[in-house]
């Protein structure tokens, strides 16, 4: 009744569930686990990920200030398809603006390697967590 009256609040919830649903079957599949992954095993998944491709970047939750520079994600996606980034637009994220530049980056560059992306470029910048565990 609520989502058919309207309530967006209600609404962007059970859109919400629903990306992070797939996302989570997605990565379950993935790690090849016939139980439902978690929160710390996505981050366990994304370490071992970066850290076999020889990239620097770690995360310790989706909360991880580190994320905000999108550095994380963008070292991802190269250790995911090697070469695709180009590191010659990819800054420090120092500045907001240079923060905003990388998770424009990050997100296209996702998308371009075929990865299903929900988050925006605001929600890495802003480091909202739901919304970084989609990407």
């Amino acid at each position: 009744k609520d989502i058919y009256d309207g309530i967006k609040t209600l609404t962007l919830a059970v859109v919400w569930q629903l990306m992070r649903a797939y996302t989570i079957s997605v990565l379950q599949k993935i790690s090849g686990s016939a139980k439902r992954i978690t929160d710390p095993q996505i981050v366990k998944l994304v370490n071992e990920k970066l850290e076999s491709a020889g990239k620097d970047t770690r995360i310790r939750n989706f909360k991880d200030k580190s994320i905000t520079t999108s550095l994380p994600v963008i070292d991802l996606v190269d250790a995911i398809k090697p070469g695709s980034i180009d590191y010659e637009h990819v800054n420090a994220g120092e500045t907001e603006e240079d923060k905003m530049l990388n998770a424009k980056y990050a997100i296209s560059m996702s998308r371009k390697i075929g990865a299903g992306v929900y988050a925006l470029p605001e929600d890495l910048v802003e480091g909202k967590a739901k919304m970084i565990m989609t990407v």
